[in-house]
Protein backbone atom coordinates (compact mmCIF):
# COMPACT_ATOMS: atom_id res chain seq x y z
CA UNK A 1 0.00 0.00 0.00
CA UNK A 2 1.51 3.54 -0.70
CA UNK A 3 0.23 6.16 1.08
CA UNK A 4 0.38 9.47 -0.52
CA UNK A 5 0.60 12.90 0.99
CA UNK A 6 -0.94 16.34 -0.86
CA UNK A 7 2.54 16.94 -2.61
CA UNK A 8 2.54 14.24 -4.51
CA UNK A 9 -1.12 14.57 -5.15
CA UNK A 10 -0.59 17.90 -6.54
CA UNK A 11 2.22 16.77 -8.28
CA UNK A 12 0.79 13.39 -10.26
CA UNK A 13 -2.59 14.95 -10.21
CA UNK A 14 -2.02 18.61 -11.33
CA UNK A 15 1.24 18.83 -12.87
CA UNK A 16 2.40 16.19 -14.30
CA UNK A 17 -1.08 14.33 -14.38
CA UNK A 18 -1.30 14.27 -18.59
CA UNK A 19 1.26 11.49 -18.03
CA UNK A 20 -1.17 9.30 -16.73
CA UNK A 21 0.89 8.22 -13.82
CA UNK A 22 -1.83 7.20 -11.67
CA UNK A 23 -2.76 4.83 -14.52
CA UNK A 24 0.61 3.58 -15.00
CA UNK A 25 0.61 2.83 -11.02
CA UNK A 26 -2.52 0.87 -10.81
CA UNK A 27 -2.19 -1.06 -13.78
CA UNK A 28 1.55 -2.34 -12.09
CA UNK A 29 -0.74 -3.00 -9.35
CA UNK A 30 0.29 -0.27 -7.08
CA UNK A 31 -2.49 0.36 -3.80
CA UNK A 32 -2.60 4.01 -3.93
CA UNK A 33 -4.11 5.68 -1.27
CA UNK A 34 -4.71 9.11 0.33
CA UNK A 35 -6.31 9.86 4.05
CA UNK A 36 -9.14 11.61 4.82
CA UNK A 37 -7.11 14.57 5.68
CA UNK A 38 -5.02 14.63 2.55
CA UNK A 39 -8.34 14.67 0.83
CA UNK A 40 -9.75 17.14 2.77
CA UNK A 41 -6.11 19.55 3.01
CA UNK A 42 -6.28 19.03 -1.26
CA UNK A 43 -9.38 20.59 -2.01
CA UNK A 44 -9.23 23.23 0.96
CA UNK A 45 -5.66 24.47 0.78
CA UNK A 46 -5.49 24.32 -3.46
CA UNK A 47 -6.97 25.75 -6.07
CA UNK A 48 -5.60 23.32 -8.40
CA UNK A 49 -9.10 20.93 -8.45
CA UNK A 50 -11.17 23.90 -9.58
CA UNK A 51 -10.32 23.85 -13.83
CA UNK A 52 -9.33 20.19 -13.57
CA UNK A 53 -10.99 17.78 -11.21
CA UNK A 54 -8.52 14.31 -12.02
CA UNK A 55 -8.33 13.75 -8.27
CA UNK A 56 -11.78 13.31 -7.69
CA UNK A 57 -12.05 10.98 -11.17
CA UNK A 58 -9.61 8.71 -9.37
CA UNK A 59 -11.09 8.28 -6.13
CA UNK A 60 -14.45 7.34 -8.08
CA UNK A 61 -12.47 4.98 -10.63
CA UNK A 62 -11.15 3.78 -6.85
CA UNK A 63 -7.62 4.23 -8.56
CA UNK A 64 -7.12 5.89 -4.82
CA UNK A 65 -8.47 4.96 -2.00
CA UNK A 66 -9.36 7.38 0.70
CA UNK A 67 -8.52 5.93 3.90
CA UNK A 68 -11.21 6.98 5.89
CA UNK A 69 -10.42 5.52 9.68
CA UNK A 70 -10.85 8.64 12.00
CA UNK A 71 -7.20 8.85 13.11
CA UNK A 72 -8.15 12.74 14.31
CA UNK A 73 -6.85 11.54 17.68
CA UNK A 74 -4.18 10.16 16.88
CA UNK A 75 -2.49 13.00 14.79
CA UNK A 76 -3.30 15.87 17.69
CA UNK A 77 -0.84 13.49 19.67
CA UNK A 78 1.56 13.49 17.08
CA UNK A 79 0.97 16.98 16.14
CA UNK A 80 2.68 18.21 19.65
CA UNK A 81 5.62 15.90 19.29
CA UNK A 82 5.67 17.59 15.75
CA UNK A 83 4.06 20.25 14.84
CA UNK A 84 6.70 21.45 12.00
CA UNK A 85 3.99 18.66 10.07
CA UNK A 86 1.12 19.89 8.31
CA UNK A 87 -1.93 17.63 9.37
CA UNK A 88 -1.76 15.50 5.76
CA UNK A 89 1.75 14.74 6.31
CA UNK A 90 0.61 13.54 10.21
CA UNK A 91 -2.27 11.50 8.77
CA UNK A 92 0.11 9.66 6.55
CA UNK A 93 2.03 9.00 9.25
CA UNK A 94 -0.17 7.71 11.87
CA UNK A 95 -1.77 5.48 9.18
CA UNK A 96 1.83 4.58 8.68
CA UNK A 97 2.20 3.86 12.08
CA UNK A 98 -0.99 1.41 12.26
CA UNK A 99 0.51 -0.07 9.56
CA UNK A 100 2.97 -0.97 11.08
CA UNK A 101 1.48 -2.26 14.59
CA UNK A 102 -0.78 -4.55 12.28
CA UNK A 103 2.08 -5.91 10.43
CA UNK A 104 0.89 -4.32 7.07
CA UNK A 105 3.19 -3.47 4.01
CA UNK A 106 2.81 -0.33 3.53
CA UNK A 107 5.17 3.07 2.30
CA UNK A 108 4.68 6.71 2.89
CA UNK A 109 5.18 9.00 0.06
CA UNK A 110 6.66 12.10 1.14
CA UNK A 111 8.93 14.94 -0.61
CA UNK A 112 8.98 17.41 2.45
CA UNK A 113 12.09 17.07 3.64
CA UNK A 114 11.41 17.29 7.24
CA UNK A 115 9.02 15.11 7.06
CA UNK A 116 10.96 12.87 5.67
CA UNK A 117 13.72 13.46 8.38
CA UNK A 118 10.54 12.69 11.23
CA UNK A 119 9.61 9.50 9.29
CA UNK A 120 13.24 8.54 9.44
CA UNK A 121 13.04 9.30 12.74
CA UNK A 122 9.72 7.14 13.46
CA UNK A 123 11.59 4.18 11.39
CA UNK A 124 8.40 4.50 8.63
CA UNK A 125 9.23 3.05 5.09
CA UNK A 126 8.98 6.31 2.79
CA UNK A 127 10.23 7.40 -0.81
CA UNK A 128 9.56 10.60 -2.81
CA UNK A 129 7.27 11.31 -5.43
CA UNK A 130 10.19 10.72 -7.76
CA UNK A 131 10.72 7.04 -6.50
CA UNK A 132 6.90 6.45 -8.02
CA UNK A 133 8.10 7.79 -11.22
CA UNK A 134 10.91 5.31 -11.01
CA UNK A 135 8.63 2.22 -10.45
CA UNK A 136 7.12 3.80 -13.64
CA UNK A 137 9.87 4.23 -15.74
CA UNK A 138 11.54 0.43 -14.07
CA UNK A 139 8.48 -0.96 -16.01
CA UNK A 140 9.59 0.50 -19.29
CA UNK A 141 6.48 2.39 -19.70
CA UNK A 142 8.11 5.66 -20.59
CA UNK A 143 10.52 6.24 -23.57
CA UNK A 144 13.67 8.83 -23.27
CA UNK A 145 11.24 11.47 -24.86
CA UNK A 146 8.40 11.13 -22.27
CA UNK A 147 10.89 11.05 -19.79
CA UNK A 148 12.43 14.11 -20.77
CA UNK A 149 9.14 15.97 -21.41
CA UNK A 150 8.03 15.05 -17.56
CA UNK A 151 11.31 15.97 -16.41
CA UNK A 152 10.89 19.19 -17.95
CA UNK A 153 7.07 19.58 -16.34
CA UNK A 154 8.56 18.37 -12.89
CA UNK A 155 11.26 21.73 -13.27
CA UNK A 156 7.92 24.14 -14.48
CA UNK A 157 6.60 22.92 -11.44
CA UNK A 158 6.16 24.73 -8.25
CA UNK A 159 8.46 21.71 -6.38
CA UNK A 160 12.05 21.67 -5.74
CA UNK A 161 13.56 18.41 -6.68
CA UNK A 162 17.88 18.82 -7.36
CA UNK A 163 18.86 18.53 -10.79
CA UNK A 164 20.68 14.98 -9.52
CA UNK A 165 17.37 14.01 -8.86
CA UNK A 166 15.66 14.03 -12.03
CA UNK A 167 19.38 12.96 -13.69
CA UNK A 168 18.66 9.60 -11.85
CA UNK A 169 14.88 9.69 -13.15
CA UNK A 170 16.84 10.05 -17.26
CA UNK A 171 20.02 8.04 -16.81
CA UNK A 172 19.56 5.08 -14.89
Amino acid sequence: MKLLDTSSIILFVDFIGKHKCIDHLNALNENLNVSKSVHDEYYQNTNYWIDNNLLKQYIDNEKIKIIKKDVSDEITELSKRYPVLNEGELSIMVIALLCQKNSKNYICVIDDKKARTIAKRLKLNFIGSIGLIKIIKDNNIWNDETMDIIISDIKKSPFYVSDNILMVLKND
